[in-house]
């Protein structure tokens, strides 16, 4: 390969991305809510082959453009893992962990559903399981965020990823709507509420923190907490995140796409 007049650099490692929503683009992240009203209702009609091409697709894109690494979660996430493993990606990939109705929140409904945040667990264990021991593709468990998981089921994901020795992600204070409903439900802020769960520690990264208050910055800075900045999405909407005070805290910070 003719490098000359070329900068060679390391593969990228893609902290936080859903590379398989190529269906979206262009849309989510820039309409209002985007997430709850465009994203969620339309998961529900995918199906495992459709996200294994979607997954062949999006990794071989992402290799296009430099990343050899990418941490991911998602719904039927052991076809996406097998996409990533023929297409020669690395990967560390968790199963979406959720108990909130996808149908009724983008009205702004919430309703948990204890027994599907259960069913969710044990497919993120099996996942964990199945690809034990593979070089390239490691296992994470993933709760999806504090207003669409019960406190038992962040409980129970602790637990399974301690059993297995794997660290936890998370979606934490990334929206208004998230803000209002931990308050609602807890009268904490989403950081505050998973530190009393525990759950806030150095085997823990958390996705987007954009709303962070003062209190929140200085119990992540405290539990040696990784933050997983995805600026894009949010300054799509004129949003974004006190980074350079993130890093002058000593937070460590990793940089995503979605």
């Amino acid at each position: 390969m003719d490098a000359k007049d070329k900068v060679v650099l390391p593969g990228f490692v893609n902290v936080h991305t859903h590379l398989p929503s190529p269906f979206v683009r262009g849309v989510y992240g820039v309409v209002t809510e985007g997430l709850f009203k465009i994203l969620f209702p339309i998961k529900r009609y995918i199906e495992p082959k459709q996200m294994h091409i979607f997954g062949l697709a999006s990794c071989l894109e992402a290799i296009n453009f430099g990343s050899t690494c990418v941490i991911e979660t998602y719904n039927y996430i052991e076809e996406f893992a097998n996409a990533t493993h023929e297409t020669g990606l690395r990967a560390v990939v968790g199963k979406q962990v959720a108990n909130v109705n996808y149908d009724k929140l983008k009205d702004g409904v919430y309703e948990y559903l204890q027994d599907q945040g259960s069913e969710m667990i044990d497919r993120g264990v099996r996942l964990i399981e199945n690809w034990e021991g593979d070089s390239r593709i490691k296992t994470i468990m993933a709760p999806l965020a504090p207003d669409m998981c019960t406190p038992e089921t962040y409980m129970a994901s602790k637990e399974a990823a301690e059993k297995y020795d794997k660290r936890l992600t998370t979606h934490m204070a990334q929206s208004n709507r998230e803000m209002n409903q931990v308050w609602k439900l807890y009268g904490k802020t989403p950081t505050q509420h998973l530190s009393d769960l525990g759950i806030v520690n150095e085997k823990l990264s958390s996705a987007h923190c954009i709303y962070l208050r003062d209190e929140d910055t200085a119990i992540i800075t405290k539990a040696g907490m990784g933050v997983l900045h995805c600026p894009r999405p949010y300054l799509l909407n004129g949003v974004t995140a006190p980074l350079s005070s993130w890093l002058n805290k000593g937070i460590r910070v990793g940089l995503g796409t979605r």
